[in-house]
């Protein structure tokens, strides 16, 4: 007789098989959401970085395929783990989601992106002035005084999801710079505030 296999996310006691695909979405940051004790609006993670945690193999993931056993718990893993899994119908549903989910995705981030670069986008506006200051890529428009900024809305109007992925990576790469660029400075604004505080405490207790 031969011995019964165990569905992966069985013997890693996530549930019963047979298991079920309920949904996929992506997750990375920066997420916003508001903290439920202050009211306040809060964002966490960086730019691109996957916000979300596989149940299986505790990775961070992006993309996070939300399953149901046979029992009724639910969990989040990664695709990858469950081509893992060796279960046809389950690899075949979350396969077709996940290239669903993709599409969708990558649309809204090349238009997300043709946002960014319009003239009067003030969140675009570092990116905007960066890409305006570099030449076009084609040397004889940039001898006519075009810019990278010009041929990166060309090609968001122009060229297909490959062509605009590049761009909307380029964008958010200024972007993230830039962010980071200001957090730097405010932590150096807040070490100096602090250094300046503790001295006029000290020549305020040096009177007393």
């Amino acid at each position: 007789m031969e011995p019964t296999t165990i569905h992966p996310f069985e013997k890693a006691g996530l549930g019963r098989a047979p298991f079920r695909l309920v949904f996929v979405e992506e997750r990375r940051g920066p997420i916003r959401y508001v903290d439920p004790k202050t009211g306040i609006e809060m964002t966490c993670g960086s730019p691109g970085q996957p916000m979300g945690s596989c149940a299986y193999c505790a990775t961070g993931i992006a993309t996070c395929c939300g399953i149901l056993s046979a029992d009724g718990k639910r969990f989040i893993v990664g695709s990858d783990c469950v081509r893992k899994t060796g279960q046809a119908s389950l690899i075949e549903n979350t396969e077709r989601e996940v290239r669903k989910l993709k599409k969708a995705t990558t649309a809204a981030r090349i238009g997300r992106t043709r946002e960014l670069l319009q003239d009067g986008n003030a969140e675009g506006a570092v990116a905007r002035d960066a890409l305006a200051a570099m030449p076009h890529p084609n040397a004889r428009l940039a001898e006519l005084g075009k810019s990278e900024l010009d041929y990166a809305r060309w090609i968001l109007g122009h060229a297909g999801a490959a062509g605009g992925t590049k761009i909307a990576r380029k964008v958010e790469k200024l972007l993230a710079g830039a962010a980071e660029r200001d957090a730097r400075d405010e932590r150096y604004e807040a070490e100096v505030d602090g250094i300046a505080a503790a001295r006029d405490d000290e020549r305020a207790h040096g009177r007393d």
